[in-house]
């Protein structure tokens, strides 16, 4: 076994800062709905189209008079995740905690903000 001797700590990075510039600190659901992006909407159509096959062939597996009543049930729930999944995404590129560039683009945001909120990060 092989060990190397590493003088510089590791370099934490505190969660609950963002990495990002941070558009609106906490946006209500009306701007969080309007910022759903087309990939946002990707996801959710993914996985709701994915849920249902998935729930017909695990439904089917355990008693194939099951088969479609778990594929209606697991595209509803797939349905309902991948719409919570497109909400949160949104909000967390809103809030800072994802990449943003097009947010940032939008609401007009200046370099000196941008700028000044990539020196705060630095520990």
């Amino acid at each position: 076994m092989v060990h190397i001797k590493n003088d510089v700590p590791p370099v934490l990075h505190d969660p609950k800062i963002p990495k990002f510039p941070v558009v609106k600190s906490k946006p209500s659901s009306e701007e969080v709905w309007d910022n759903v992006s087309s990939t946002d909407y990707a996801q959710s159509l993914f996985m709701s189209i994915t849920s249902l096959p998935l729930g017909y062939f695990l439904g089917r597996h355990f008693d194939p008079l099951l088969a479609r009543r778990t594929m209606y049930l697991s595209g509803i729930i797939g349905s309902i995740g991948g719409i919570l999944l497109a909400y949160q995404n949104s909000a967390l590129r809103l809030q800072g905690y994802g990449r943003n560039d097009d947010e940032v683009q939008r609401y007009g945001l200046s370099s000196e903000f941008i700028k000044s909120a990539d020196v705060d990060k630095t520990p």
